[in-house]
């Protein structure tokens, strides 16, 4: 086999090789394009907002499953939903997709639906059970 050949055919496994590796990630470490996974100061991993990395949160509220979000109008405007930006989107690993009451599509993650907080700041997340029922969403 001459030069040419054998690196031809150890591009070809590589290419097999990472298409397989990318195929075998865990359903618990997919997420959507506007989230990245990324470690807090704790070295702790949690799901941010991409590309700005605000924290993410979960209502208790919202029921797993239903596909409803119960926080409505006035509570949008403190804790906005975390919107799916194409409309080309689809459900990944854990993350799936509900239509809001207002039409807008908002990703929810194993079933609820996933808020960010309009007055946190990137790398000091406040609002970590506020009122009981508000909380850092973490895989």
């Amino acid at each position: 086999m001459n030069l040419k050949t054998f690196l031809a055919l150890t591009g070809l496994v590589c290419a097999a090789t990472a298409a397989a590796a990318q195929d075998a990630v865990p359903p618990e470490l997919s997420y959507p394009g506007n989230v990245a996974l990324s470690k807090n100061s704790n070295g702790e991993w949690e799901y941010r907002k991409f590309p700005s990395l605000m924290p993410l949160y979960y209502y208790d509220l919202d029921k797993p499953g239903t596909g409803k979000s119960q926080c409505g109008d006035t509570c949008t405007g403190a804790r906005p939903p975390l919107q799916v930006e194409k409309d080309d989107d689809k459900p990944v690993g854990n993350w799936t997709i509900i239509q809001r009451d207002d039409g807008r599509r908002q990703w929810a993650y194993k079933g609820r639906p996933i808020y960010l907080r309009f007055h946190d700041i990137v790398g000091a997340p406040i609002g970590d059970n506020e009122e009981g029922t508000w909380h850092l969403m973490k895989p």
